[in-house]
């Protein structure tokens, strides 16, 4: 998430961004290699991720990507104190309209 590629195209297109602080960052980079990735889906996880999106909402944010596609597994979009782009099924329905379209 700190990269610019996917922050430089919204930035691009009039989107602004922002990012969670250096420590949420940090914590939610642990959760999925640590857990998601292994297929660990912690309640103590999910109450840090939707405080993370939280905080943000309190900061200005008007939504949140969910740019790592197992987000989706561990909190639903109607948990989020934010409406959510979700990666997984932003991909999913693409790749859906491609072979159906």
């Amino acid at each position: 998430m700190e990269q610019p590629f996917l922050r430089d195209r919204l930035v691009a297109h009039g989107v602004p961004t922002s990012l969670p602080e250096k420590a949420g960052r940090d914590e939610l980079h642990r959760i999925i290699f640590d857990e998601l990735v292994v297929g660990k889906f912690l309640p103590a996880s999910k109450a840090t991720m939707l405080e993370i999106i939280a905080a943000g909402r309190g900061e200005g944010a008007d939504s949140v990507i969910f740019g790592c596609t197992e987000f989706g597994l561990l909190a639903t979009p109607a948990e989020s104190a934010l409406p959510v782009f979700d990666t997984a099924e932003i991909h999913a329905r693409a790749a859906i309209d491609f072979a159906f379209g």
